[in-house]
């Protein structure tokens, strides 16, 4: 009996370790993704000055959420084509739930204006890089309104 409980404990610690390295694969392939784009993607344009005062906007109305909030500042004038599948990863741990979408591969940040314009695959998102992941400005066609 302790034999078949000593293995049923060493199989849940294999599930989890297994289950542990996938997230944490999953998130540094999505770090490398965002950083090549960084360093080695080609700019489809420049920021416009309307696109700039949008994610300002949305900065501030995200500001309740204190130092939980997403950066909303842009760490160049660039703005990157990505063209792809769209993933969404989350998982809870003790009451807290974190999401984290991905478009191409690189770690996005979707304004809740967009979010309906979201396909599961051949989604072409205009966005710029900020300090962890990329800034949706366009997603298929649909450009990011300014809040007032």
């Amino acid at each position: 009996m302790d034999i078949v409980l000593g293995l049923i404990g060493v199989g849940l610690v294999v599930i989890f370790l297994v289950q542990a390295s996938r997230i944490y694969a999953g998130a540094l392939s999505h770090r490398m993704n965002l950083q090549d784009l960084r360093r080695h993607g080609k700019p489809h344009r420049a920021i416009t000055e309307h696109e700039r005062r949008s994610l300002a906007s949305y900065a501030a109305s995200l500001a309740y959420l204190g130092n939980h909030a997403p950066s909303y500042r842009p760490v160049s004038e660039d703005v990157y084509l990505l063209q792809g599948l769209a993933e969404m990863r989350g998982f809870e741990f003790s009451g807290i739930h974190s999401e984290q979408l991905s478009i191409a591969g690189v770690p996005v940040e979707l304004p809740f204006t967009l979010r309906d314009y979201l396909m599961h695959e051949n989604n072409k998102a205009e966005v710029v890089v900020a300090d962890r992941h990329a800034l949706v400005l366009s997603l298929n066609g649909f450009r990011l309104p300014l809040l007032t």
